[in-house]
């Protein structure tokens, strides 16, 4: 992530800079009206009961004390613990009692009472909590201060004139106190409990909820990738979500002392968590002094604690957290530094982040141990700390945009080079075509040549002997010329044979051949069945099977000196089976050299072939093979 925003896909530096401001703004514009709206007041007879009568039980020789409310115990007695009786007045409209107000119920709104209470009306005890709520049977589990109190008034107890007394048990460094009450119609103060439930339970439940989603997408993402940017991100959002997960039950799990602590405790842990994701996002290249004061003020936390602890008093506590904030706020202020000068969108989303949890965790220091008037607000970090939430998810995203910008990058070179190559291919297989096609013309021009030469030619240079000779008579000048003749003509059939047409070598061999057969006084007998294709047979051996045939049929011609030729051609089994037969005085099977070309071109071409023994004259078989698809009839 230290890739400079210019070789970002799609992300100038200015672009970065000024969606990265424009995405802080709106952030810090929603904080600031998420926890500082609130609806209009509620219309009469609705009252706010601002002041109280207080007497400190714990010291009974002391006066009862008027004083306005909001009630921080923490700066109204710093370190002592107490157990006060509030006293507070409020009146009810004559319209609102008795029978004329029996259908609309009062309801008493108290936004922020803490620890351990009792509430009394009239001198009736209506509910409490904590040790109070022990003595009546019910729940004595710690009752969450950060929870609105709501109770519904018995409208027979109503006057016009009402005295709710309050006990309460305040100790220190817990926040003890009570917010300005609201008491009404319950249908006038339902809209501001749905504010306070909101702000205090449901916003903190769903940031719950976002930290863990987050933290397990940054920990599936961690288990592909071993980032330490997820792995540090992912680990401080599962500790936020434990320092919230305490939204979902109404009373705490532990006694207000120690939860406390273990508050503080994950807020320590989510401190090294941060560190940890910002120095993986800056790539380890914090400076050695910053990591020596982080670990300082790390250190420093649990010893802090202790000490508050042991005097009852917060302020080493609060002393350790603003050192902190100022220590992250230096740190910040680098990190803008850094980002300003060389910037991402996944730096500039964090920083905003942390600038604003800053801002929200002084103002809550500020309204927890200074500001008597904000003890009723609820703390903004809860809300301020979705932010880091957002970043990641952005940081994801915009990771998410790179990979795939890059893997489309990838594909469109790969596809240009696939391209190039298959063109470069194309040309190369035009190119190697036009040479074979060139070869192939030089080889049958090679091969009609060796033909006739080897034909012709032979018969041509027999006929010469035989005119220079004198010894050859007219009628074998004219055999060997009219051979020549053949062998010429089957050379040129040779160029259009089909390849595996067998039937159309037999086809021509017995039309350029008939009339020879009938001039040397040899009836033919043809029987060739319908015949499937050999695939295996291309030109070249297609050329072989027809000179096979001719010099057979020849050999019968010249030498045999027989009155029948019988050809045939029959599919048996797997097999095609092509028989010459004559009835003349017959020829040795290992004799001359036309019979021992004919073997070579038998072997050439796969088929077998065998010169069985007769009574009389020559017959000579060719095998060859077929494939299953034959399906003979005949002709």
């Amino acid at each position: 992530m230290t890739q400079d925003a210019a070789s970002e896909p799609g992300l100038g530096r200015a672009h970065v800079r000024a969606w990265s401001l424009v995405v802080l703004a709106l952030v810090a514009a929603a904080l600031f009206l998420a926890s500082t709206f609130a609806p209009p007041a509620p219309e009469a007879p609705v009252v706010r009961v601002l002041e109280a009568r207080v007497l400190d039980v714990s010291a009974p020789d002391r006066d009862a004390r008027t004083i306005s409310l909001p009630l921080h115990w923490d700066i109204e007695a710093p370190g002592r613990d107490a157990r006060l009786a509030l006293r507070l007045r409020f009146a009810v409209p004559p319209h609102e009692l008795g029978t004329q107000g029996a259908n609309r119920p009062w309801a008493l709104l108290i936004p922020r009472l803490g620890q351990d209470w009792q509430l009394s009306l009239n001198g009736r005890v209506l509910t409490g909590r904590g040790e109070w709520a022990a003595t009546r049977g019910d729940d004595a589990a710690t009752w969450k201060p950060r929870r609105p109190v709501w109770v519904e008034l018995p409208s027979s107890e109503l006057r016009a004139d009402n005295e709710l007394v309050i006990a309460l048990n305040a100790k220190a460094g817990q926040r003890s106190g009570l917010a300005a009450p609201w008491v009404g119609p319950a249908e006038l103060l339902l809209p501001t409990w749905s504010r306070e439930e909101a702000m205090r339970v449901t916003l903190p439940q769903a940031a719950t909820l976002l930290s863990l989603i987050v933290a397990a997408l940054c920990a599936l993402i961690w288990t592909q990738h071993h980032d330490p940017v997820y792995a540090w991100a992912g680990l401080g959002e599962l500790i936020w979500a434990m320092r919230l997960v305490d939204t979902w039950w109404e009373y705490a799990w532990l006694p207000s002392g120690a939860a406390a602590s273990f508050t503080l405790l994950l807020f320590w842990c989510w401190g090294v968590a941060l560190f940890g994701t910002v120095d993986a996002l800056w790539d380890g290249q914090r400076s050695r002094v910053e990591r020596r004061l982080h670990w300082a003020l790390i250190g420093a936390g649990p010893p802090l604690l202790g000490l508050a602890w042991g005097l009852h008093n917060m302020w080493p506590v609060v002393l350790w957290m603003l050192l902190s904030v100022l220590f992250w706020g230096g740190l910040n202020l680098r990190m803008w530094h850094d980002t300003w000068r060389s910037p991402t969108l996944a730096r500039w989303l964090v920083c905003a982040a942390l600038s604003l949890t800053l801002v929200a965790i002084a103002r809550d220091i500020y309204a927890g141990r200074v500001a008597v008037a904000l003890y009723d607000e609820t703390a903004w970090n809860k809300h301020a700390a979705v932010g880091f939430a957002l970043s990641m998810l952005g940081v994801v995203g915009y990771r998410f945009a790179q990979a795939r910008e890059a893997l489309l990058s990838i594909n469109r070179n790969m596809a240009e080079r696939l391209a190039a190559r298959e063109r470069e291919l194309g040309e190369s297989f035009a190119q190697m075509a036009r040479v074979q096609q060139t070869a192939a013309v030089a080889e049958e021009r090679n091969r009609i040549l060796r033909d006739i030469h080897d034909g012709a030619g032979a018969h041509l240079i027999a006929a010469i002997h035989q005119v220079e000779s004198g010894r050859g008579s007219t009628d074998e000048l004219l055999s060997t010329l009219r051979g020549s003749l053949d062998q010429l003509r089957l050379s040129i059939d040779a160029v259009n044979l089909p390849a595996g047409d067998l039937m159309a070598v037999l086809s021509s061999m017995r039309f350029r051949l008939a009339r020879r057969l009938d001039l040397a006084g040899i009836a033919l007998r043809w029987r060739v069945d319908e015949l499937p294709l050999l695939p295996g047979l291309h030109a070249p051996e297609m050329r072989h099977l027809q000179f096979i045939l001719l010099e057979l049929i020849s050999n019968a011609i010249q030498h045999s000196r027989c009155t029948t030729l019988r050809v045939s051609a029959t599919v048996q089994g797997d097999g095609l089976v092509l028989e010459l037969e004559d009835d003349g005085i017959g020829i040795q099977a290992s004799g001359g050299n036309g019979l021992r070309n004919v073997s070579e071109r038998a072997t050439a071409i796969g088929a077998v072939l065998q010169w069985p023994q007769v009574e009389r004259g020559t017959r000579v078989t060719l095998r060859l093979k077929v494939g299953p698809t034959a399906n003979p009839g005949s002709t």
